[in-house]
């Protein structure tokens, strides 16, 4: 069933008869993060999860902004490569290009082919269903050093790339999750810290802090419940 477009919300109200709230799944895993999680007791949080793509959300003065039409903080299509005009972007020049699973996972197949990371051959062979955030972080434990050397290398293009929001902003913090981030923790949050303060103005640089989510997968089913609960109680 196609669900493009679909007023999804309005036929749930009519079945289920009660006040509810249609939400993207990354700006309800920032608002549980705020309320409960990394973020809490800060007043401007930006956050990027980093899943089947890579996704934000922000916080502005304790509250969580949609944007004029409910689609703010896409920072996926942030522009990170500008050579090559539009056709360029469409394949490698947006965020979504350079660290979404898919991206990730094609090129470390790749690398898997050539037989530049063994392990992950010997694992996956040349199925890319097989890629898994935990097949990579078990291939660099095993010693395919050009999968640890791509990953940080694409970390760190995102972290320059999200500079950008970061110094127009000025958040309190920055919040990375996602699977990625669940899983490979150190690596992600290093590089792309690394990336961010690179570029950053001090007195930005001197107020954000960035963290790895702190609900894990719970983080948007948390949410979610909490803006449900908070509707229909107000």
């Amino acid at each position: 069933m196609m669900l493009e477009n679909y007023p999804i919300g309005k036929y749930l109200r009519k079945v289920v008869k009660a006040k509810m709230t249609i939400a993207n799944d990354v700006q309800t895993g920032i608002h549980a993060e705020h309320e409960l999680g990394a973020a809490k007791g800060c007043s401007h949080v930006l956050g990027v999860f980093f899943g089947t793509g890579v996704g934000g959300a922000a916080i502005i003065n304790n509250k969580l902004y949609t944007g004029a039409c409910g689609f703010a903080g896409q920072v996926g299509g942030l522009v990170a490569q500008p050579v090559g005009g539009p056709e360029a972007a469409l394949s490698h020049g947006i965020i979504d290009r350079i660290a979404s699973k898919s991206a990730i996972a094609s090129e470390a197949l790749v690398m898997a082919i050539k037989n530049w990371a063994p392990y992950l051959h010997q694992e996956v062979g040349t199925d890319l269903s097989k890629i898994t955030w935990g097949i990579l972080e078990r291939a660099i434990k095993h010693g395919d050093n050009r999968i640890e050397e791509m990953l940080r290398a694409r970390m760190r293009v995102v972290g320059i790339a999200l500079s950008n929001v970061v110094n127009f902003m000025n958040p309190e913090m920055l919040v990375l999750g996602g699977g990625l981030v669940g899983q490979m923790t150190k690596l992600v949050v290093g590089e792309i810290e690394g990336g961010v303060r690179q570029y950053l103005t001090p007195e930005v640089g001197k107020a954000v802090r960035v963290k790895p989510a702190k609900l894990g997968g719970y983080a948007v089913a948390i949410g979610a419940a909490h803006q449900a609960m908070t509707k229909a109680l107000s």
